[in-house]
C-alpha cells in the first residue's frame, strides 16, 4: 500500500466524527423553541418586581393619645393609641379628652368633652368641632407654610403657630390667645359684625352661637364651591379681559372662601339630631368640597381642517 493510501485510510475516521458532531449542533434540540416563539414568550411575560421599588405611604392621621374617661368613635369605645382619619364622629362625655398628634408633623391638640368632632380627616391638620374644648400649643409641629383649621359652626379659626384656647358650647364660641396668631373666618357677614381678626396674645373672643341652621350653611358652602370651579375656569380662560395676574388672585379667594364656608357646614352635620338628615348633609359637603378643590384642565384647541 502506497503512503497516500494509507494517510486517506488514517483520516477516514476523524472525517465521519467530525461530520457527526457538524450535524448534531446543527440539527435544533427538539425541547427548545423556536426563536420566534422565545421572544413572543419574553414579550409577553411580565417584568418581575423589583425588591428595591418604594412603597406608596399610607395617608397620615391622628393617634388619639392619653384618652382619659367615656370616649366614642362611631359608637365604638375609643382607646389610647386608636388612630383617627375623620370618617366618623368621635364623641367625648363630661370630663373626658384625649390629645390628638398628627401621625406626619407631631403636631398635637387636645381636646376636651363634651365634645363632638372629626379629627384628620383624609391626612389634613384639621378638626371639625360641633361642640368642645380645644387647646393648642406653639412651637411641635409647626413648619413655614403649614395652616391648622378647626371649624365649628359659627367660624372657621385658622393658625400656624399659636397657644390658644377655644371653647364651644350651647351658647357661644370663645376664643383666648396667649402667643402667636390666630385668624377667623365668620359663618356669614351678619355674624362677623364686631370681630376682631386676627387675634393675637393676650386677645379675647366671644360670639353668641344662635340658631345654628346646617342647612342653610351648606347652601352657603354650595354657592361658595361653584364660584371657586368658576374662577378657576377663568385661570384658564385665554379669552378672558382681565390679567392671568388677576384670574389666578381671584380664584385664590374663592377657594379661601369656599374652604372656610364648607368646613364650618361640615362642622354644623354634628349638630344635626336626625341621623339620615345628618347623613344627608355630610354627603353634601363631601361633594361640594371635591367642587372647590377641583383644578379643570385646559381643554385643547383642535386644529383647522385643511
Amino acid at each position: 500500500m502506497s503512503a497516500a493510501r494509507r494517510r486517506r485510510w488514517l483520516l477516514l475516521p476523524l472525517l465521519v466524527a467530525c461530520g457527526k458532531s457538524t450535524g448534531q449542533q446543527a440539527s435544533p434540540s427538539a425541547s427548545a423553541p423556536p426563536p420566534a416563539a422565545a421572544a413572543s414568550a419574553l414579550a409577553a411575560a411580565p417584568p418581575a418586581p423589583s425588591e428595591h421599588a418604594p412603597a406608596a405611604l399610607p395617608e397620615p392621621t391622628c393617634r388619639a393619645l392619653r384618652v382619659l374617661g367615656e370616649a366614642e368613635q362611631g359608637g365604638a369605645p375609643l382607646a389610647s393609641g386608636a388612630q383617627l382619619d375623620g370618617a366618623e364622629w368621635v364623641t367625648l362625655g363630661v370630663g373626658a379628652s384625649l390629645t390628638l398628634k398628627h401621625t406626619l408633623s407631631g403636631r398635637e391638640i387636645a381636646i376636651a368633652g363634651p365634645a363632638s368632632f372629626r379629627a384628620c380627616r383624609r391626612g389634613r391638620e384639621q378638626v371639625l368641632l360641633a361642640r368642645g374644648r380645644v387647646q393648642s400649643g406653639s412651637g411641635m409641629g409647626s413648619r413655614p407654610g403649614a395652616e391648622v383649621l378647626i371649624a365649628t359652626p359659627v367660624a372657621a379659626v385658622r393658625y400656624a403657630d399659636a397657644d390658644f384656647t377655644l371653647a364651644l358650647d350651647d351658647k357661644k364660641l370663645s376664643v383666648e390667645v396667649r402667643a402667636g396668631q390666630v385668624e377667623l373666618d365668620a359663618a356669614s357677614d351678619a355674624q362677623r359684625k364686631g370681630w376682631k381678626s386676627p387675634l393675637h396674645a393676650k386677645d379675647k373672643l366671644s360670639v353668641p352661637l344662635g340658631k345654628s341652621d346646617a342647612t342653610q350653611l351648606m347652601a352657603r358652602c354650595q354657592a361658595a364651591a361653584e364660584a371657586a370651579e368658576s374662577t378657576a375656569r377663568r385661570v384658564g380662560d385665554h379669552n378672558a379681559t382681565e390679567s392671568l395676574g388677576e384670574r389666578a388672585q381671584a380664584h385664590v379667594r374663592a377657594r379661601k372662601a369656599a374652604r372656610a364656608a364648607c368646613t364650618i357646614a361640615a362642622s354644623a352635620t354634628g349638630l344635626v339630631a336626625d341621623s339620615s338628615a345628618r347623613a344627608g348633609l355630610w354627603a353634601d359637603a363631601v361633594r361640594w368640597e371635591g367642587l372647590w378643590e377641583t383644578i379643570p384642565r385646559p381643554r385643547l384647541v383642535q386644529p383647522a381642517e385643511k
